[in-house]
């Protein structure tokens, strides 16, 4: 998949998405599912993949599971080092000083920008990871049934 920057409106602001590479989208996976197991919404999360191989998950959903784990670990970082290769009205808003200029008194735009930047960088992975997950757990549930 090309690196081609996807662009986004949120509340009248120009974000230019430029998806990570793969490694570093790698390891923001690793953290990612670190915050939501460690908080313990990974498990409330179960209920988003629900519906099996073919559910559609929206990347609101997976944010909204992520802004569920502010107050763990490092997930104010982790939401920081998710803006990588993000730009809002063509300023990198990664660096503190547009970070702050845009979102002092107004971090509901950075939680309206996340489900592009997932989207972005995660493309349908989340529903496939969660179809999996609830597919391994079907069929152990098969296995161990008094029925085998």
């Amino acid at each position: 998949m090309a690196r081609t920057p996807v662009k986004k409106i949120v509340q009248g602001h120009e974000y230019e998405i430029t998806p990570w590479d793969g490694l570093y989208a790698l390891r923001m996976t690793q953290r990612i599912a670190k915050a939501l197991k460690d908080s313990g919404a990974s498990e409330g999360i179960g209920s988003i993949f629900s519906g099996g191989m073919d559910a559609e998950v929206s990347p609101g959903a997976v944010t909204d599971a992520i802004v569920s784990v502010l107050s763990y670990g490092d997930t104010p970082q982790l939401l920081r080092d998710m803006l990588h290769g993000t730009y809002r009205n063509g300023k990198d808003i990664s660096m503190d000083s547009v970070f702050n200029e845009a979102y002092t008194g107004n971090i509901g735009e950075l939680v309206q920008a996340l489900p592009g930047i997932v989207e972005a960088n995660f493309g349908d992975f989340f529903g496939m990871a969660g179809a999996i997950g609830v597919r391994d757990e079907a069929a152990g549930k098969a296995e161990n049934s008094p029925e085998n």
